[in-house]
């Protein structure tokens, strides 16, 4: 048994490992690796039966796994995004999940040719998105602020939904034979929003006074809130079934919205963790799968599966948000865009199983039907949202757009010339005085700590793509690209040359991005305020095939030059660097600082 559980737990690690790292290097949707890496160590080939492996823990596992992804996704959510789409929002909580619930159910009775309770059933599973699938592709899609914030927060939210859903209907399948259905699912329902709403309220009380007071070390508070989120779910489930992933929704929710000391550290845990459960239950619950029941589903039972797919959701969403201030364009898209996800899977599992147990026949159609909808709307949805966002333009354009970090007169001049080759550009820094000039010349600006603001969703960053450092600090600027390396990517951030020094060479700051190009010095913080009161200022060339790099360098001596960053032809803006050179190339512009005119 022991053998067996290792082996199991192993062999899952490593496909999970290999499926991430396929998904990522050809850019393929995981969630269907993940699913057919299970079939086919289970199922198929019979290398592994999690089932047999884990016996009764199978399902308790998974539902911890599930809270630490809600809980993550909690952490995404700013109520400033609420604040600016209320209404719409609303009625995607409320209405859409009914209409959702209520057509599909319909669809399941009357043409899926299933009994009432079991379409009931499949349908409040299939209220839900997956944000694991969802959330990534955003990245990818750059959609427009307000349509993204819709569909992060639909899926977010409307997870706990799902499972509060399957789990009110399942015991209303089992008590309404005691007439006692509607009756249970009314005090039920009153329980779970009263213990999720004290629970993660009270917790969130408690850890942010711990913070407060300096009662938890620093080492231990990140340790801290994740036993935090298992201590509620595990609370909040003896206290009324069904309440657990509502409350870790919720704290994650609150939690992110505070001023808490360590959130950056519990988010990049909380990324990590989710990045690594997803792998784990997927690849499980589908191992656990007999590929038998599919054989036994028929017509009916895919047309079902069809039009839960691609016309329930549409149908409900247009509907609910009918005059709810949501642009028609946004309703479409986000009506045929909804993946299903890992809280779907996971809650299939269990609730088709307990009706197969209790005598329901219909209870063994539940996992393959969820799972054939899982892999439709994660395969076809996700290659079709880059394609539904560009004709319904709804893609936010300027995505490669550049944040100055520090507002020097010099950096405003290199701001001014970015915005004059149509550049999107935000500066920002703490001091008003200085972003007055930027203000003065119509750039966005940012006032404030630019890390701690962007905790907190400030400034908005869906048009930005690249990050100079330019403040006359060398090691603050060094401090914020190891930051949020993670948020724009290693090789978007950007920082003027360092010095030098002992201090430097003793904490390992290197000149790994250059501003300049043939010395090093040229592009120090007071070299280039020196050139500004010179007279210097930013100037722009586009390279042709009659006027190539080598003739501006030949037409613009170093002494008089100092070769900034390239426009690439397709937006991309790319900082120079003495390592690298110049790579620029015909239909590319090159933005340098000089004092010829």
């Amino acid at each position: 048994m022991e053998h067996q559980l290792l082996s199991t737990l192993g062999i899952v690690f490593t496909l999970g490992m290999i499926a991430q790292w396929f998904a990522w290097k050809f850019r393929f949707p995981v969630i269907v690796l993940f699913t057919a890496f299970g079939i086919l160590a289970g199922p198929v080939f019979g290398i592994i039966d999690p089932k047999s492996a884990f016996g009764p823990m199978l399902h308790p596992m998974v539902e911890l796994a599930v809270a630490m992804i809600l809980f993550e996704g909690g952490l995404l959510l700013k109520f400033h995004e609420f604040e600016k789409t209320a209404k719409g929002m609303v009625r995607l909580f409320s209405l859409a999940v009914l209409l959702n619930w209520g057509i599909g159910s319909a669809v399941g009775y009357y043409i899926g040719g299933l009994s009432l309770s079991t379409a009931m059933l499949i349908a409040g599973i299939l209220i839900v998105t997956g944000p694991t699938v969802i959330i990534p592709a955003l990245r990818e899609a750059k959609l427009k602020p307000s349509t993204a914030s819709y569909l992060k927060w639909e899926g977010i939210i409307n997870d706990p939904f799902g499972a509060i859903f399957a789990v009110l209907i399942y015991e209303f399948i089992i008590f309404s034979g005691a007439g006692s259905g509607v009756e249970f699912i009314v005090i039920s329902l009153s329980k779970i929003i009263l213990v999720s709403i004290v629970l993660s309220f009270a917790t969130r009380f408690v850890i942010l006074w711990l913070s407060k007071h300096a009662l938890v070390p620093e080492f231990l508070k990140v340790p801290f809130v994740m036993s935090w989120i298992f201590i509620l779910f595990i609370a909040s489930e003896h206290l009324q079934k069904g309440a657990g992933l509502l409350t870790i929704t919720l704290f994650g929710l609150l939690l992110g919205n505070s001023k808490y000391s360590s959130l950056r550290d519990v988010k990049r845990f909380g990324e990590n963790i989710s990045v690594f459960t997803v792998a784990i239950i997927f690849i499980m619950l589908s191992a656990s799968l007999e590929l038998s029941v599919w054989l036994e589903l028929d017509w009916r039972h895919f047309t079902f599966i069809g039009l839960m797919s691609f016309v329930v959701r549409p149908v409900a969403i247009l509907l609910s948000t009918f005059k709810s201030g949501m642009r028609f364009k946004e309703r479409i898209l986000i009506g045929l865009y909804g993946p299903r996800g890992i809280v779907a899977a996971s809650v299939a599992g269990a609730v088709g199983t307990g009706l197969y147990e209790i005598g329901y026949k219909e209870g063994r159609f539940v996992l393959p039907i969820i799972f054939s909808v899982i892999l439709l709307t994660v395969i076809v949805h996700s290659f079709w949202l880059n394609w539904l966002a560009i004709k319904l333009d709804l893609k936010s354009h300027g995505e490669d757009g550049v944040l100055i970090l520090g507002a020097s007169p010099w950096s405003i001049q290199l701001a001014e010339k970015l915005k004059q080759l149509q550049v999107p550009v935000l500066v920002s820094d703490t001091s008003w005085y200085k972003l007055a000039p930027a203000r003065m010349a119509g750039l966005e600006v940012h006032f404030g700590a630019l890390m701690d603001d962007l905790e907190y969703g400030e400034p908005d960053t869906s048009e930005i793509n690249y990050l100079i450092a330019a403040t006359e600090d060398d090691y603050y600027n060094s401090l914020v690209c190891h930051k949020l390396r993670h948020t724009f990517g290693t090789d978007h951030v950007y920082q003027i040359p360092i010095h030098e020094d002992e201090f430097s060479q003793q904490h390992s700051l290197t000149r790994k991005d250059y501003c300049a190009l043939d010395d090093s010095t040229e592009a120090l913080y007071e070299n280039m305020m020196k050139k500004y009161h010179n007279g210097w200022n930013f100037h722009s060339t586009e390279l042709k095939e009659a006027y190539t790099i080598e003739q501006f360098k030949s037409d613009n001596p170093p002494e008089n030059t100092v070769p900034f960053c390239i426009l690439r032809a397709n937006g991309r803006v790319e900082v120079v660097g003495k390592k690298k050179g110049i790579p620029a190339k015909v239909g590319d512009t090159l933005i340098y600082y000089s004092d010829l005119t």
